[in-house]
């Protein structure tokens, strides 16, 4: 072999060890990433596993803020490596945590909300992988109306019915309860009343057949039954300003709201209303979503409210009041912009244009002591008097009268049942039936170090 042979059969020979060398290379960095794949993989995994455990715990809990988590801790896995993840549970007051910032609502505790941070880990050479889950649930409720609000009319003591009495139902049947008495005093005999008439004691008077109800259960139209809960209520609730309020319910109930949370629309004393439009998105100042079905806004009145002339009110609306209401005579308490018909009562696509989709009133008039609907006066609203509620003549009202002391119209009556708006009870009235929890937020990442 020549010179020049022997250096190319050297060169060839140099050449494909280097090419051999830089396949293995290759092939080792193929399985390093391979590896660190499998360690991101498996960390991830056990991430989401413990996440799993954790909304199962929480499922079961009344409290969500009491979670305390769950320790790092490395569980058996027959079916492969172990499970290794820790649950780390805080309250949505804590404010160091913005990320969501959703989760972040107010430096109040919100018992219906938490933040969980849920660590993955697999081991890897050199250290271990890790992968964080941030997540913020709440608590998932179905409202459900008090049984006293199912109701036309429900008193805690006793109910009077006098003169003409016309009580129809958007849809079913329009009940009265008596806590104590069902009393007939000069009704007429072409009265109805298209519900059960219901007591707790006794009935006075002669109703006839007024009762005739839509939906007939073959019980006796009026009849004794037991006991219905008293309703619980109280404006103080509204005063603690340490007590953190969007519209209406406490902040994140519903979710979170697209705005920082705001006090309560107040009014310091009495307060009359007469203007002839009451926006409830525009209350309260920066509040986007006021006045929605979620987002329901609070009128709260310290003193006693007056509402004197027609008002309309545009919006998801409650007034809170801690005195006594008065609705001054021939005055028209609305929610919708069709003018009113010279016969409400005659139209019912009116009476509808009311309510909202469901067939639910959209105003809830709430006072700790008595209510007052003064002669040829129009409410579209739910009502509710601590003390009393009492109808004089001529009265129309789309909605429902409730009170945990006594109901008396002293003449003629009409009133078209519509339930309260579930969603836009105070609190005190409505009652949540829990279904679990519902993400409000999530975002997940890869960190720490491995081969």
């Amino acid at each position: 072999m020549g010179y020049s042979s022997l250096l190319y059969a050297i060169g060839a020979i140099a050449m494909g060890g280097l090419l051999l060398l830089s396949m293995y290379r290759g092939s080792g960095q193929v399985d390093a990433g391979v590896a660190a794949y499998q360690q991101q993989t498996r960390a991830r995994a056990n991430a989401r596993t413990g996440l799993q455990l954790a909304l199962r715990d929480l499922v079961e809990r009344e409290n969500l803020s009491t979670y305390p988590g769950r320790p790092r801790t490395s569980y058996p896995n027959a079916a492969g490596p172990d499970v290794e993840f820790q649950v780390v549970a805080n309250t949505v007051s804590d404010t160091a945590w913005t990320d969501p910032a959703i989760c972040a609502q107010s430096t109040t505790a919100d018992t219906s909300r938490i933040r969980l941070t849920v660590t993955g880990y697999a081991p890897a050479t050199g250290g271990e992988v890790t992968h964080t889950i941030h997540a913020c649930y709440a608590r998932e409720t179905t409202p459900l109306l008090p049984p006293a609000l199912r109701r036309a009319i429900y008193a805690g003591t006793d109910v009077t019915l006098s003169g003409d009495v016309q009580i129809t139902s958007v849809d079913g049947n329009a009940d009265v309860h008596a806590g104590q008495d069902l009393k007939a005093i000069g009704l007429n005999p072409g009265s109805s009343i298209e519900g059960y008439g219901t007591y707790g004691f006794g009935t006075s008077g002669s109703f006839g057949d007024a009762f005739a109800p839509v939906v007939d259960t073959g019980e006796d139209p009026l009849r004794q039954i037991d006991p219905v809960s008293v309703l619980a209520f109280d404006p103080d609730h509204y005063r603690d300003s340490n007590d953190a309020v969007c519209g209406g319910s406490p902040c994140g109930q519903y979710g979170p709201p697209s705005y920082p949370p705001y006090p309560l629309y107040t009014d310091a004393g009495d307060r009359t209303i007469s203007s002839p439009m009451l926006d409830a998105v525009s209350l309260v100042a920066g509040c986007v979503d006021c006045g929605t079905r979620e987002h329901p806004v609070t009128y709260f009145v310290d003193g006693n409210l007056t509402i004197d002339g027609t008002v309309r009110v545009d919006g998801y609306l409650h007034f809170i009041v801690t005195g006594d209401v008065t609705i001054k005579s021939n005055s028209r308490l609305v929610t919708t912009s069709d003018p009113v018909p010279p016969d409400p009562g005659a139209d019912p696509d009116w009476i509808r244009a009311n309510l909202d989709e469901d067939g639910e009133t959209r105003l809830g008039i709430y006072a700790n002591g008595a209510i007052t609907v003064e002669s040829g006066a129009l409410v579209a609203a739910q009502l509710y008097g601590g003390t009393s509620v009492n109808t004089e003549s001529g009265v129309i009202v789309i909605g429902a009268m409730a009170t945990n002391g006594s109901f008396e119209n002293t003449s003629s009556l009409r009133l078209f049942f519509a339930p309260a708006e579930r969603y836009n009870l105070p609190r005190g009235l409505r009652r949540d039936v829990r279904r679990g929890v519902r993400t409000a937020a999530y975002a997940e990442w890869l960190h720490g170090t491995g081969s």
